[in-house]
């Protein structure tokens, strides 16, 4: 796992850019030295106008033979990547029957991509198994390739001109570059409001944009681009009809196994974060078989009680003392939060609307310094097998809501709105299925469109008028609408969130927060082969009679305690509710949103009143766009530390 970036300049724009190249691909290089503490490289060729950084934190082959950028053997192909490919031994194996390369390592992946490059071209995506994000240049095309890994585990994000494209792992590494400027994207924050995130290929800084997972950038000295989509869920799925129970559970199982088994691929400590939620534990139990030593688990809770989350230990505990690991926990408090939030939101690059990447921080940081360099997680499952309860209501909502007429469906948006103040989600449902529309829009929905009307300053709302939802969904829904061959509506979901929500939130806030303490992290149910499988299994094998995670429950089955088989889903949060009550926070929240309302022109003044809105997350969404903006455009004047005393005086009451 590590850090790449670089820049081309065009034949034409030659000059003062290319005298500057070296210094700012070297800057960006230094912003990412928490990806890659164990070594760093750089390599240019000033005639073609390529500059190529990487940073390196060694995982697999730690020679220096595997250092980057990697070049092979004649010069013409140089190679800057970042990532794991799972099945690198077995493609070395097919290569090096073909006796056409001589290998410069033992057993480097970075050299298998290279060497795959010469062998397929393009093609040798489809063989590559695993997560990445890498830069090539190819001297004889005289062009630098861009690709993203099949599930956008991997970032990569690029600026791009009539001059020159730059790309990086990390927006903060692009912004060394002094020729992007600092500006807010209004149509990319208009819909991080509703989605927690800015939908790629925008991101919130103007000019910066992030490639979509499964796709490819071409772009030629000459300036030439050409952007293609290399691989598609939907597509890729392979249908399983007419099986019975047994074998569907066996399809699930053997692909799981088998993915957990190649994540633990390296050549230095490898352990699993464990919440004692079914996904991490079936993760720990798959892990934990054929190893001759006790495995590493890491947990984490909350310091204090709380409503909204309620500590796993018990259940984490049990799993590990069910595989026999050697398990390690971590509690942290609003004092820990309040204290990393500023150092979180520069890390993240972008506003994430999710606070549950400081635990992941935290939780990265226990297993550094108890030794381990590579864990994995279990993200992925719940989209894969529908393991969320609003899920469970969509799906019968879409089941027995389309035999509705419109009159009735109407009746029910109006009777939903007076009903519900608080959770405005069923009436939108019924609402987009009275217009035609899916209801499902994603696993993370903010504000309304109606909503952000009045919260966006008259020179936003004027800037982004014509703006909806609708407009980053649609996309998506021609998609499946073309190339589904299951097309029921677990599928969508499924669909939407691994193209949507999963990448651009959980596995970014997984990824960016993971690099924060030089921790590598994977994700087995996000395994390619894995997803395929299960994408083609019909939905009413995955959630029979609409039970959550049921397929993958009797899958699994015999491999955990039956108490974590049939436990509810709790899933991996922040008590954003009741810490984001505090004076403390609430107070800070009033202080940042009413400085970026005043001095970005975004918002409206009386935005600052959404400080004291009931729902939290909606409160989370402007907390941390505010915060984002003040460090990265504003002054850095928010102090979080001068309310740590108020905390200390209030904390005893939650």
């Amino acid at each position: 796992m590590c850090g790449i970036a670089g820049t081309l300049i065009f034949d034409k724009a030659k000059g003062d850019l290319a005298d500057r190249a070296e210094k700012t691909v070297r800057q960006m290089s230094d912003r990412l030295i928490h990806r890659g503490p164990d070594a760093e490289g750089y390599w240019c060729d000033l005639s073609s106008g390529i500059h190529l950084a990487h940073r390196r934190l060694s995982i697999v082959d730690l020679s220096d033979s595997a250092s980057q950028p990697m070049i092979n053997d004649d010069g013409s192909v140089v190679l800057v990547y970042n990532g794991e490919v799972y099945n690198a031994a077995e493609l070395r194996r097919e290569l090096e029957a073909t006796g056409k390369h001589r290998w410069k390592t033992d057993h480097s992946d970075t050299e298998v991509v290279l060497r795959a490059y010469e062998e397929w071209g393009e093609e040798c995506l489809r063989r590559l198994r695993g997560m990445f994000a890498f830069a090539i240049w190819d001297s004889r095309k005289r062009s630098l390739w861009l690709v993203r890994d099949r599930l956008g585990i991997k970032p990569l994000y690029y600026a791009l001109d009539a001059h020159r494209v730059v790309f990086a792992s990390e927006i903060k590494a692009l912004l060394e570059d002094q020729r992007i400027s600092h500006a807010i994207d209004l149509e990319a924050l208009y819909h991080y409001l509703t989605f927690y995130v800015a939908p790629a290929p925008k991101t919130v800084f103007d000019g910066v944009s992030k490639l979509e997972p499964g796709c490819t950038l071409w772009i030629s000295s000459r300036g030439e681009v050409r952007h293609r989509r290399w691989w598609d869920p939907l597509t890729a799925a392979k249908p399983l009809f007419d099986l019975d129970l047994e074998e569907y559970k066996q399809a699930v199982g053997g692909a799981l196994e088998e993915a957990v088994r190649l994540h633990k691929v390296a050549d230095v400590p490898v352990g699993v974060f464990l919440s004692g939620g079914l996904d991490s534990s079936i993760n720990a139990a798959l892990f934990a078989k054929g190893e001759p030593k006790p495995i590493r688990t890491f947990s984490l809770g909350y310091a204090g009680s709380f409503e909204s989350y309620r500590n796993e230990y018990e259940h984490a505990r049990l799993m590990a003392s069910e595989v026999g690991a050697r398990h390690y926990e971590v509690d942290i408090s609003p004092f820990d939060f309040l204290t990393f939030l500023p150092r979180m939101i520069e890390q993240l690059d972008e506003p994430l609307g999710d606070p549950v990447a400081a635990s992941i921080y935290f939780l990265s940081s226990l297993a550094k310094n108890e030794g381990v360099t590579v864990c994995q997680l279990g993200e992925g499952s719940d989209e894969l097998f529908g393991g969320y309860r609003s899920w469970q209501v969509l799906l019968a909502l879409q089941r027995y809501g389309a035999w509705l007429p419109n009159p009735l469906l109407r009746l029910g948006t109006r009777l939903g709105g007076m009903v519900s103040s608080r959770d405005v989600r069923p009436a939108l449902w019924l609402e987009r299925m009275s217009r035609g529309m899916p209801a499902f829009f994603g696993g993370a929905e903010g504000f309304t469109d109606r909503e952000k009307q009045g919260i966006l300053s008259p020179e936003a709302r004027q800037a982004t008028e014509g703006l909806s939802s609708w407009q980053v969904i649609k996309p998506f829904w021609e998609r499946f609408e073309k190339n589904a061959v299951l097309n029921g509506p677990l599928q969508w979901m499924s669909f939407l969130d691994l193209s949507f929500r999963v990448p651009e939130l959980l596995l970014m806030r997984v990824d960016k927060m993971t690099m924060a303490a030089s921790l590598e992290a994977r994700v087995p149910f996000l395994d390619h082969k894995v997803v395929e499988v299960v994408m083609g299994i019909p939905e009413n094998i995955r959630m029979r009679h609409l039970k959550r995670k049921y397929l993958l429950r009797k899958a699994m089955s015999d491999l955990i305690p039956v108490s974590i088989a049939t436990r509810g889903k709790q899933g991996f949060r922040v008590p954003i509710a009741e810490w984001l009550q505090m004076p403390a926070f609430v107070l800070l929240a009033r202080e940042a949103i009413s400085r970026f309302a005043e001095h970005s022109g975004v918002l409206t003044g009386t935005a600052a009143s959404v400080a004291d809105h009931p729902d939290k997350r909606r409160v989370w969404l402007l907390l941390a766009l505010a915060m984002w903006w003040d460090i990265y455009f504003g002054s850095r004047s928010i102090n979080v530390e001068r309310w740590i005393p108020l905390l200390e005086e209030t904390q005893t009451r939650f």
